[in-house]
């Protein structure tokens, strides 16, 4: 996570960053199929079903 003060000025706000191209991907497969999920395993390095981080 990465401290930002950019989206409120008085607050200290948290922002997790998600590449673009791994955030377009997960749009297209929640378009295409209708949804998406992950199992909470924090050791699988990627998606089964996209090629994106399990913990994105």
């Amino acid at each position: 996570m990465v401290e930002s003060t950019y989206a409120c000025p008085n607050l200290i706000c948290f922002v997790q960053i998600i590449l673009e191209k791994n955030r377009k991907e997960i749009c297209k497969y929640i378009f295409q199929e209708g949804v998406c999920f992950a199992k909470k395993d924090f050791n699988v390095a990627k998606h089964p079903e996209i090629d994106v981080p399990n913990l994105h």
